[in-house]
């Protein structure tokens, strides 16, 4: 069985703390205490076995950093979330459009929860890289410049706002990057992050 750390309050961790503690755990290294000291929001580790899992929260309990040891079976699933890329804000209900056009009514007492902040999704980009290849060209065979696109993945930060409804089955995600900020009216400015912001707080 797989089991969850879990951290007991919602704050980052210095990482020398975090890379002493996890020296407890052979097969955890510093880039993981790199990433749960910068990521720590509710969510430590997951995917640990049950000596693991307890060996780690024993150190970071002499570290200072409180946490529970959860069995992933345990865990609530976070339901599929239908992409949202505008919305209008009625005095009943919240009325959102998705990339096809699509409309969601959504009554404003049906609205459980909001999660908002930055979140690091993993990107596929294509990047173009030159080389010489060997071509036949008459009198004979000569190298000629050509260009190959790759393929890679990144992990980028994202402003991400999530509409969970009573029901913990319905879910929209807004991402700001692809998102039309009509709805502030003359609230609306470049900045993307405070546009982001602004709506937040508005909901």
């Amino acid at each position: 069985m797989a089991y969850a750390l879990l951290q007991k309050r919602l704050a980052t961790n210095e990482v020398e703390k975090l890379k002493r503690a996890f020296r407890a755990v052979p097969t955890l290294s510093e880039i993981d205490a790199h990433n749960a000291a910068h990521e720590a929001y509710g969510f430590f580790l997951r995917g640990l076995d049950v000596e693991s899992a307890s060996a780690l929260q024993d150190a970071l309990f002499r570290e200072g950093v409180g946490t529970w040891v959860v069995p992933e079976s345990e865990l609530p699933a976070i339901p599929p979330a239908k992409v949202i890329q505008q919305v209008e804000l009625m005095s009943q209900h919240l009325t959102m459009h998705d990339p096809m056009r699509r409309s969601y009514y959504v009554p404003w007492q049906e609205i459980l929860l909001l999660a908002a902040g930055e979140v690091r999704l993993q990107e596929f980009t294509r990047v173009k890289t030159a080389h010489e290849s060997p071509q036949l060209h008459s009198p004979g065979i000569t190298a000629d410049t050509v260009d190959r696109l790759k393929s890679r993945t990144e992990l980028r930060y994202h402003l991400i706002l999530d509409i969970v409804l009573v029901d913990g089955v319905r879910r929209y995600s807004i991402n700001a990057d692809e998102f039309v900020f009509d709805h502030l009216g003359t609230r609306f400015s470049e900045n993307t992050k405070a546009n982001f912001v602004t709506s937040c707080a508005t909901w």
